[in-house]
């Protein structure tokens, strides 16, 4: 085992007591077993410190970090200066891994010398329903070219699942006012050096549909987060030293323009955000790629709310109450 490294398994806790044993018992399993289990308790108001506590008694690889409410970022971030492994592995507490995922992939990472190891991830739901998803579709294998697939969500932007070393994860920058595309956000940074980066198609996360998740309520913190990761995305990418190619200023828009689509569509206030959205409407909207492989009533939506911001919202909103009906 002397010769192994050391993987730390960071877990990010926040109200999660329903799956946590789940969570922490498929750490436990691993087959891999030169790890430790970081496990970050965010101001949890249930009983989740108290289960991790028993844990602890149980399983002295098993170390507790509690600490005040911040949000999930601050939280990674926080077991990251915890962490003492060579690599991280990243482990959200209502999802659970294979015992065969860490040594799958570090024993990936150590054959290739590789700074990111990302594996393939199976969404599952409480009615027993399973998928398996494909998150490597480059639109080809030069630097530019992955990059691009990154922003057009065409290989994976979640670092759950991913072996990451450590080293390289301290020098990314987590941005505390993201809460949608913070994992992106790190991806993209990891992507923006040269780095060693692999994908493998085994399964090494199982990712829950969990219907009562921050992520699916569309809070106004929620809506916020669409405009605050645009506007980190379009400074970062324009910071690159590639980022001003085509085709990264394509993949680009493309994503902005979905991003601005998304917060009108969920009930974003416009007015709050109007000088953003005319500057994305003056650089972006004009983009060919972006016209072409939108959807076209994304497209056509923000047309139309680019002419007349009240006729472009009842439109795109009544999009949004279509999809309601549908789903009954």
């Amino acid at each position: 085992m002397n010769n192994l490294p050391l993987i730390s398994i960071v877990i990010p806790i926040y109200n999660t007591s329903n799956f946590l044993s789940r969570c922490i018992d498929s750490c436990i399993s691993q087959k891999y077993k030169n790890i430790e289990i970081v496990a970050v308790n965010d101001g949890s108001t249930d009983n989740s410190l108290d289960i991790l506590l028993k844990y602890v008694q149980i399983d002295e690889r098993i170390r507790v970090v509690d600490k005040t409410n911040e949000g999930l970022i601050l939280t990674r971030k926080r077991g990251v200066y915890e962490s003492k492994g060579e690599y991280i592995f990243f482990l959200d507490s209502d999802d659970y891994i294979p015992d065969t995922s860490i040594h799958v992939l570090c024993s990936y990472a150590m054959r290739n010398d590789a700074d990111v190891v990302i594996g393939g991830m199976c969404y599952f739901w409480d009615n027993g329903k399973q998928m398996v998803k494909n998150n490597y579709t480059p639109i080809g294998d030069s630097k530019i070219e992955l990059y691009a697939s990154l922003i057009l969500g065409k290989i994976g932007g979640n670092i759950s699942g991913a072996l990451i070393r450590k080293e390289i994860l301290q020098e990314v920058n987590f941005s505390s006012s993201l809460i949608i595309g913070e994992d992106l956000s790190v991806q993209m940074q990891l992507r923006g050096e040269e780095r060693k980066i692999k994908y493998i198609s085994d399964v090494v996360y199982y990712y829950y549909q969990n219907s009562t998740s921050m992520m699916h309520k569309q809070s106004e913190k929620i809506l916020r987060s669409h405009i605050n990761f645009c506007k980190w995305q379009i400074q970062y990418v324009n910071s690159l030293s590639f980022g001003h190619s085509a085709l990264i200023q394509d993949a680009l828009a493309y994503s902005v323009l979905n991003g601005l689509f998304t917060f009108i569509f969920n009930g974003g206030c416009q007015k709050i955000y109007s000088d953003y959205i005319k500057i994305v409407n003056s650089t972006y909207l004009s983009n060919k790629f972006s016209a072409k492989n939108l959807p076209s009533y994304i497209y056509i939506g923000l047309r139309l709310n680019k002419r007349s911001p009240f006729l472009g919202n009842i439109f795109i909103r009544s999009l949004y109450y279509l999809r309601a009906v549908l789903k009954r």
